[in-house]
């Protein structure tokens, strides 16, 4: 997870530099919907990598460690899952609005 994380993150320029030459280097409401949808982003991917590195500080040296770890790789998961899906979700939905208007 920690490498996708890492190999997606050069995307984040890729995106703004679209942007940026898609609205002429004008600051409009798409470019703001852009802005905020790669910073929502950016903030569950430096969760993601805060979290792995707090699993990967603690070594896991008896069984109870590791059920703990589990535990909290499964719970990791979940939130990339849902948090990822409710931010394209909303970004869907707000270029769909723009879309329309």
């Amino acid at each position: 997870m920690r490498s996708f994380v890492w190999w997606t993150a050069p995307l984040y320029v890729v995106f703004v530099g679209a942007g940026l030459y898609e609205t002429h280097f004008t600051v409009t409401l798409a470019l703001l919907v852009l802005f905020a949808v790669l910073a929502a982003f950016g903030l569950l991917d430096g969760l993601i990598l805060t979290n792995l590195q707090a699993l990967r500080a603690r070594l896991a040296t008896a069984p109870e460690d590791l059920t703990a770890a589990r535990a909290r790789l499964e719970r990791l998961s979940r939130t990339v899952l849902f948090g990822g899906a409710a931010l394209g979700a909303a970004g869907l939905s707000a270029v769909l609005l723009l879309a329309i208007a």
